[in-house]
């Protein structure tokens, strides 16, 4: 009988071929197990959101009452309960921590969920699965953050009672309640400059000018009038080389070759000169060079000089068909070019017609869209006519407001839009050291509230303060220490957020052109 065994060289072949197949066999096996507990994870998340849509509706059929919304449940690994100890129904593996929120149209928010290996955020169907929470960071979290800012539980975020009305300097120009005071009376926008607070009102479409230009002395506490400016409005401010400048947006005496812009010079506004621009929307310096965006007959909507501002001539502006634009007043598709920004150190002109690039070797500006206009509007296709309430270049992004949020990394791309809540208005942002702010306003259970977050990415936003107060703000600005708002005027039909009941606010304006301030320092 034959014992012979295996020899040395034979168990050693063996292992080394074990040892190959287990070094292909073993990722694969991982990947697997790895695939199968990522299923199971989004399985359970299906599952978590169900529980929660079940839950909304069985209190509201057992109960006989509806549901505060937005509802919150906070899981920790034994349960998922809100703040009334009100526990969902699940099978499986409990989250072991994370936020799941639902609001009144049954959208459902997951907040870092989590079962230990994986963690999932998003908005409905909208989810993205990562092994690293970091990853979740960049998600747009805001409109849970303006709901937790309304429904601030310990009113920690409340400064309604730090209130302080500083007046309305704009009751001295405009002291009526027609609605054309009413409106020139409105904060278009505030440029905090040398410690003054300066304030834009007036009204080109009721042509309400010659307008007053105030500013309030933070150091002393009091308004100014600063100048009257020969405007039916001052719709901007802008910064050029350290120094304050207005566009002239409309001329209230000239003709429609008396445009100008306007630049403080010390203490004094010095006025330049630009031909056949009665209406200046913009000023923007690009690499020593004034451009200027106009809107009226002439050559070209832009204009350039290289003598800072002494003397302007025109840039031509091309469609994608290499086809000469020539602006004409009684064809709006080919006339204003209302914004002129700097984007990742190229020129950019934004008209109710498209977006144009320009370039420098030709001196000329060319369309680089047609499908959508206006930095592609709030909604693709809109066919913008205002200039835009505000625009930065913040990091990476072009951030601007238009009735909404949004920002893009790249002009010929859509543009994300920040929903902090589906009725919560922007009206206006700001940079105050290296964070940006944006000012929202919203209806709340028939309450008009004024809301500022910030962020340091323009992505993912945090709420830092409200107030409950009569009107919309349409403009703030920020010393570090206090905000200031700007009151506008609401006129129209706005969405409750807490009751989708539209609330009709007709234009009263008795607090237009107001000016508050609120320490939160």
């Amino acid at each position: 009988m034959n014992k012979k065994g295996f020899t040395i060289i034979e168990l050693l072949a063996v292992i080394t071929i074990l040892g190959f197949i287990a070094i292909i066999l073993t990722p694969i096996i991982i990947n697997v197990i790895s695939h199968a507990s990522l299923s199971t994870f989004k399985q359970s998340t299906i599952s978590l959101k169900k529980a929660t849509k079940d839950y909304v509706r069985d209190y509201e059929l057992v109960k006989k009452e509806e549901v505060v919304f937005p509802l919150t449940f906070i899981c920790d690994g034994i349960s998922c309960k809100d703040i009334n100890n009100n526990t969902l129904s699940l099978s499986g593996k409990i989250p072991l921590s994370g936020k799941i929120i639902i609001d009144n149209m049954e959208s459902i928010y997951i907040d870092k969920i989590t079962d230990g290996t994986y963690y999932v955020s998003g908005l409905n169907d909208d989810l993205i699965f990562t092994k690293d929470v970091t990853e979740l960071d960049s998600i747009v979290y805001n409109r849970i953050n303006n709901y937790a800012l309304i429904t601030d539980e310990d009113n920690s975020l409340d400064y309604t009672s730090s209130i302080i009305d500083l007046g309305v300097p704009l009751l001295t120009k405009y002291p009526g309640s027609t609605n054309n005071e009413i409106l020139s009376r409105i904060v278009w926008d505030m440029k905090l400059f040398n410690n003054h607070i300066y304030i834009a009102s007036g009204d080109y479409d009721k042509n309400t000018g010659p307008v007053d230009l105030y500013y309030y002395d933070i150091n002393n506490n009091t308004f100014v009038k600063d100048y009257t400016f020969d405007e039916e409005q001052i719709n901007r401010f802008v910064v050029i080389d350290n120094k304050l400048v207005i566009p002239g947006i409309d001329n209230h005496s000239g003709g429609w070759d008396g445009g100008h812009y306007y630049v403080l010079e010390g203490n004094n506004w010095v006025a330049r000169n630009i031909q056949d621009a009665i209406h200046n929307f913009d000023v923007v310096k690009f690499k020593g060079n004034i451009f200027v965006g106009i809107g009226n007959d002439s050559d070209s909507s832009i204009l350039k000089s290289d003598n800072n501002g002494l003397s302007f001539t025109y840039v031509d502006i091309y469609d994608k068909n290499n086809n000469k634009i020539v602006t004409d007043s009684a064809n709006s598709s080919t006339t204003r070019v209302y914004d002129l920004y700097v984007f990742k150190n190229k020129l950019y002109a934004l008209s109710n017609m498209s977006i144009f690039e320009y370039n420098e070797t030709n001196n000329i500006f060319k369309q680089i869209d047609t499908i959508y206009s206006y930095a592609y509007g709030m909604t693709p296709g809109l066919i913008y006519n205002f200039p835009l309430k505000e625009k930065i270049e913040y990091k990476d992004k072009m951030v601007y407001v238009h009735g909404s949020l949004s920002y893009t990394t790249d002009i010929t791309l859509l543009p994300t839009h920040i929903i902090f809540d589906k009725t919560s208005y922007a009206h206006d942002i700001l940079v105050y050291k290296d964070e940006l702010y944006v000012l929202c306003n919203m209806v709340y259970n028939e309450k008009t509230y004024i809301s500022v977050f910030k962020s340091n990415d323009a992505t993912r936003w945090n709420p830092v303060m409200y107030i409950e107060y009569t009107d919309f703000a349409t403009s703030f600005e920020f010393d570090g220490k206090s905000f200031y708002f700007g009151i506008g005027a609401v006129q129209g039909n706005v969405l409750d957020t807490a009751t989708d009941n539209l609330i009709n606010y007709s234009l009263t304006g008795p607090n237009s052109g107001r000016i508050l301030k609120v320490n939160i320092n």
